[in-house]
């Protein structure tokens, strides 16, 4: 139905003016009759019929509308109701009471957090009374120091102009403070701080302009209980002193009779003494993000002070310890940012930076100069060095397992003009997906050394990370190097040096045969030791004489079997000779795993009876 009456708009539209433009009713009649279709009348073309109280037309056009199944049912009732409305509103001026509006100041409940001020007004002189249920013709303004909205609305048959006018404690940002209708009868403000993390003492300039119908929100007080405990609580503005005929000294949170007490420049400017900011920034980072050489590139952080009611930005130097260099030139200037995040500084800086220049410091500034208190960071032309190292070697010989200890060997990169160093660190993965482990992957550092070849990092004790599996070697440059823009090298792999260790690598079992040799502290015998479960690296079984309950080799070993063995999970060994000069009938036979790192330190044992024929 839409794209048939668009057509026919495009045709018909320029052919005919519109009916309620035709000198009368009459005409509109004779031309409604010329329409072929209902479909050529034109948007909103029915409802100025209705308004010009056209009725045989309308009539005509709704009858028809049932013939030609053309649906006119929204755009009349709309049109007669707003017909009505008009007609209702000229009945109720016929009432001089309705005729002059009454002027009612809106009861309202405020509430606030460190940067805004919440106002909810009700349409009624008082919170707790009935009101008009819309606000009409609302005109708002916002000001620096000042909030307030006129209109006007309906309530028991009678006309109200509502008026609120509230010259404000301190100042707000126009531009980002809202006005908006809320429920039936209501309206709400949202006024941005100028200063936030501040708490106002009241909602007007001077304590005696407070209305009796103004209150706190205690819900809304309560809902933000935490966070503004944290907050300042305000004493004075420059709007509440000028209220006194004083001025706002910022230093001392305080109205004053002249800036002179104050301890500023005389000059006040709305209302407030001026001079630099009272207070800087109170913290600083930044780091180059730009590795190469001859560039100093990447954002500085600027911690905000808590009291920045006259800060209008700051500005970043280089400089020397907490000191700007004499004559420097700004690198950076921000102004301050909404909310109490940190400033962000963009620097761009092309060429080295200034000989003496070893840190960034940053200043408040306004129109008045600069704050003498400031932050400062170190920072350097972070430099990716020529060439990565070329080899690394690496052997363990701590024998405890999850302990690495030896010589790291270093083979130096190709060109060494822009490398001042090389760092080891643990790794895990392989190629290029090496990623370091946590905060204790660094292993060890060294300098470039001297001559050509080789450096060597002696490396003791060191535990291994969980999931490393090498050892990768860096090259660095210059003490503004960062580890994640370092010269990644090669890497090796990490054989942790271990003796055999564990219930899961001792022999399973040991035993061994009657003794065949009759002579006193002679044997003859076949021991048979059973493969220890967990049998990876294992080289040797070896056995020796020992003490009861004690696992340790008496004298040099009586045999070294390979853990090969002969099948069927066990090795057996012959063992025949002279038995220890204090063995007293019997002695115990010892046997360890031995594996390419050494022999382990817990065994197991079978018992010898020596046989005295």
């Amino acid at each position: 139905m839409g794209w048939r009456l668009t057509a026919t708009l495009l045709v018909v539209g320029l052919a005919r003016p519109p009916l309620a433009e035709l000198p009368g009713e009459s005409a509109a009649l004779a031309a409604l009759a010329d329409m072929a279709s209902l479909n050529e009348l034109q948007s909103g073309e029915l409802a100025m019929v209705i308004h010009r109280s056209w009725w045989q037309v309308a009539t005509e056009v709704v009858r028809r509308s049932h013939i030609e199944n053309v649906k006119v049912d929204r755009d009349v009732r709309a049109a007669v109701l707003s017909v009505k409305q008009k007609c209702e509103e000229v009945v109720k001026y016929l009432d001089p009471n309705f005729l002059n509006a009454k002027l009612v100041q809106p009861s309202l409940q405020w509430g606030q957090n460190d940067s805004a001020i919440f106002i909810t007004a009700k349409l009624s002189q008082r919170w707790n009374a009935p009101g008009a249920l819309e606000l009409l013709d609302p005109n708002v303004t916002f000001d620096r120091n000042f909030f307030g909205f006129t209109g006007t609305g309906e309530h028991s048959k009678n006309r109200y102009r509502y008026e609120l006018a509230i010259p404000l404690f301190d100042r707000i940002i126009p531009e980002r403070s809202k006005f908006s209708p809320a429920s039936v009868g209501r309206v709400t403000a949202t006024l941005a701080k100028a200063w936030t993390g501040r708490l106002w003492p009241r909602l007007q300039d001077h304590p005696e302009k407070k209305a009796s119908n103004w209150h706190r929100d205690m819900d809304m007080q309560e809902k933000f209980a935490d966070k503004n405990d944290q907050a300042y609580q305000a004493m004075s503005s420059a709007a509440s002193c000028k209220a006194e005929a004083k001025v706002f000294c910022l230093s001392k949170e305080a109205c004053v009779r002249d800036c002179q007490d104050c301890g500023r420049t005389t000059d006040v400017f709305d209302g407030a003494c001026v001079g630099p900011p009272a207070a800087g920034p109170t913290a600083l980072s930044f780091t180059d993000t730009d590795v190469a050489a001859d560039k100093v590139s990447g954002v500085v952080s600027i911690t905000r002070p808590k009291k920045e009611y006259d800060v209008d930005g700051y500005v970043v130097y280089w400089g020397a310890g907490n000191d700007k260099l004499p004559d420097a030139p700004s690198v950076a200037k921000v102004g301050v940012p909404a909310g109490k995040d940190a400033a962000q500084a963009k620097i761009e800086w092309e060429g080295p930076p200034p000989v003496t220049a070893s840190h960034l410091v940053a200043y408040a500034y306004n129109s008045q100069g600069e704050s003498s208190t400031r932050a400062s960071a170190e920072a350097h032309d972070r430099i990716r060095p020529t060439s990565p190292p070329a080899g690394v070697q690496f052997e363990d010989t701590n024998a405890e397992r999850g302990i690495i200890g030896g010589t790291i060997t270093i083979q130096r990169a190709a060109d060494e003009t822009r490398v001042s160093g090389y760092e080891v660190y643990f790794a895990k993965g392989s190629g290029s997906k090496l990623r370091r482990i946590s905060a204790n992957a660094f292993v060890a550092s060294a300098g470039t050394g001297t001559g050509e070849g080789e450096v060597v990092v002696s490396v003791q004790n060191k535990t291994l990370p969980k999931g490393a599996k090498k050892l990768m070697v860096v090259s660095r440059y210059g003490e503004g190097s960062h580890r994640e823009e370092m010269q990644v090298g090669p890497v090796v792999k990490i054989e942790d040096a271990h003796i055999p260790s564990g219930p899961g690598q001792i022999p399973a079992q040991v035993s061994a045969t009657s003794d065949t040799d009759s002579r006193s502290k002679f044997v003859s015998t076949t021991v048979t030791i059973e493969r220890a479960a967990n049998a990876t690296g294992i080289t040797d079984y070896v056995g020796c004489w020992g003490q009861l309950m004690v696992p340790e080799c008496e004298g040099d070993p009586i045999f070294t079997a390979p853990a090969q063995g002969n099948g069927n999970g066990s090795i057996t060994v012959p063992v025949s000779g002279e038995l220890p000069a204090d063995s007293d009938g019997w002695r115990l036979l010892w046997v360890f795993s031995q594996n390419k790192w050494g022999r382990g330190e817990v065994g197991r044992s079978a018992h010898i009876q020596d046989f005295v024929g």
